[in-house]
């Protein structure tokens, strides 16, 4: 029998953890080291936190509406088409991807057009000299 060398070897497949956010503990996935992307990755995390009944339930499982980051410090999503086995790690964590700019380029439309109502109000009312310091604070 002749030994097997290190160059022979070779992963096929390898055991990840992913945390989902506001979760405890990690769902653990393993995944094949040719094929896998993280797109892949997201999408066999969800279908394990719901198989195994995790809390807090998740109001959606559409792989398209989370992202994967190193870690829950990292503002920096990971590539959705980037491979499994050249990211570095096994430890990962996921979570929701942000609001879409328009609503909140809406959101603070909203709010502008309101403190510019409130400031109509405070400078017609007289009645209130106080009002005027509002105005500074805003």
């Amino acid at each position: 029998m002749v030994p097997e060398t290190t160059s022979s070897r070779r992963l096929t497949k390898v055991l990840v953890k992913v945390t989902v956010d506001r979760s405890f503990g990690a769902a653990q996935v393993v995944v094949s080291t040719d094929q896998e992307t993280v797109k892949d990755l997201v999408k066999a995390v969800l279908k394990i936190y719901a198989a195994e009944k995790r809390r807090p339930l998740l109001p959606e499982t559409n792989p398209h509406r989370f992202e994967l980051h190193y870690s829950c410090f990292s503002f920096e999503s990971l590539n959705e088409d980037e491979k499994v086995i050249n990211l570095g790690s096994r430890d990962f964590f996921l979570c929701k991807k942000p609001v879409d700019d328009n609503m909140i380029t809406n959101t603070v439309n909203v709010n502008t057009s309101f403190s510019e109502e409130v400031k109509k109000k405070a400078t017609n009312s007289s009645s209130f000299p106080w009002t005027q310091f509002m105005d500074f604070l805003l």
